[in-house]
């Protein structure tokens, strides 16, 4: 009994990496399955056709809050580890600049809006424009999770990233049983959440940094010096993860686009391993040497592959009886398309682990150049392929944009960082860490 309590507080409260990636994975994995919940209870009420008219209202408040940025997050993780002394000064800076930014995206979002949804009914732009409020909170939210991140205290940035799905998952069983869930409602349940959890952790955050506000230009400056340089990245992304449901949104029909946002969705569920690894591999990273950061990443690299591999294969052979089961018959269509994003995200998630170690060392702006690539050659096959083949063609265009972006990275080590090509090839250390990690959990 005793041992098992032990292994519970370090999982939950162990800032080792090992501890902090697991702690860090299970609440990516409990997103995840309210993520899937949530999707199950919008796709089976809603059907196709509604499920695309409450991902067009969404779309536009998240693609510019996650557009936006402007490196905030990765330059306040950088500069809190690099001088944790002035770390209350870069946290007041951080925090004002992202509202200003979460101002602008709420603007840009209300004149975009008609633009981008012409061929939708008044009431969807309507609504859609309404929700762009939620950028605010969503940007403040994104500056918080990395002032936590900066501490290492993955426990309260984990904790607060899955309250968000399931205070929506709360709603949307309110909603579901009252007969009320509707696209509108349904969009709603994911955005009235933001601003109560935002608050919270402001208010801790508030007591551990004691924010020091001042007019000198110097830490506004040093953020914006790195977060412009990581802030392609960032936007490059954001704009990946987003440009083929932009593409649909204006070429298909909400039936196509409800399909695509079922399949695209459900093959994220494989990224919560490596993005986990991400999220503590930064900090982590960040304040040592390059031989010892080059080698952190590789390992994160194959143990991330050794857990999803045999996992993708499961998910891609059933695949189409898997979205019928969860989300209904209607979706069962999109099972070919979900197979190529399936293995989409296994080279993106490489990709991910690949830019830490260029962020750590502090080059950000090659991270940047590599996400330009893959956008320069993704943006025309999207529309190009999508146009012509519909679902299928935007699956592969971006699994085409994500493979250039991935050979790019790995192509560039010796030029780049003057290091060594990571190894990839499976040693018997990584076993032995992995069953070290199975045998502790």
């Amino acid at each position: 009994m005793l041992k098992a309590q032990a292994k519970v507080k370090w999982i939950l409260e162990g800032k080792d990496s090992t501890s902090a990636t697991i702690q860090t994975f299970l609440a990516r994995f409990l997103i995840l399955a309210l993520n899937i919940l949530c999707g199950m209870l919008t796709a089976r009420f809603l059907g196709a056709s509604g499920r695309g008219e409450q991902a067009a209202m969404l779309l536009w408040s998240q693609l510019l809050a996650g557009s936006l940025t402007f490196g905030l997050p990765w330059a306040l993780v950088f500069y809190v580890k690099q001088s944790p002394e002035k770390r209350s000064e870069y946290f007041a800076a951080a925090l004002l600049m992202s509202a200003v930014s979460g101002c602008l995206a709420i603007c840009a979002g209300i004149v975009i809006i008609p633009i981008a949804l012409k061929s939708y009914d008044f009431q969807t732009i309507r609504t859609a424009q309404w929700l762009m409020l939620a950028a605010l909170p969503g940007l403040v939210s994104l500056t918080l999770n990395a002032a936590f991140d900066a501490e290492e205290r993955f426990s309260f940035s984990n904790r607060s990233r899955y309250f968000l799905p399931a205070v929506t998952f709360f709603f949307l069983v309110c909603f579901s049983v009252s007969q009320s869930l509707t696209p509108v409602t349904a969009a709603l349940s994911y955005i009235l959440p933001s601003l109560p959890i935002s608050l919270w952790m402001l208010r801790r955050l508030w007591q551990d940094y004691q924010p020091r506000w001042t007019l000198s230009l110097f830490y506004y400056q040093s953020l914006l010096s790195y977060g412009l340089r990581a802030y392609g990245a960032d936007l490059l992304t954001t704009l990946s993860g987003q440009l083929s449901q932009v593409v649909i949104v204006s070429l298909l029909a909400p039936s196509a686009m409800g399909l695509y946002t079922i399949a695209f969705s459900f093959s994220r569920m494989l990224n919560v391993v490596q993005a986990s690894m991400a999220t503590v591999l930064f900090p982590k990273t960040s304040a040592c040497g390059l031989s010892e950061n080059l080698a952190r990443t590789a390992q994160a690299v194959r143990i991330s592959l050794l857990l999803m591999l045999p996992i993708s294969m499961v998910l891609g052979l059933c695949g189409g009886w898997i979205l019928g089961f969860v989300y209904g018959d209607e979706f069962r269509q999109a099972a070919s398309v979900f197979r190529v994003l399936l293995g989409e995200v296994i080279l993106m998630g490489v990709a991910l682990l690949f830019s830490q170690a260029y962020m750590s060392a502090g080059r950000p702006g090659f991270v940047t150049v590599t996400q330009v690539i893959g956008m320069t050659v993704g943006i025309p096959l999207t529309i190009g392929l999508a146009g012509r083949y519909g679902l299928m063609g935007a699956a592969v265009a971006t699994l085409i944009s994500t493979t250039i972006r991935l050979a790019w990275l790995w192509l560039s080590f010796p030029r780049c960082l003057k290091v060594k090509f990571p190894s990839l090839w499976f040693r018997r250390s990584d076993f032995v860490l992995l069953k070290k990690i199975v045998a502790r959990t």
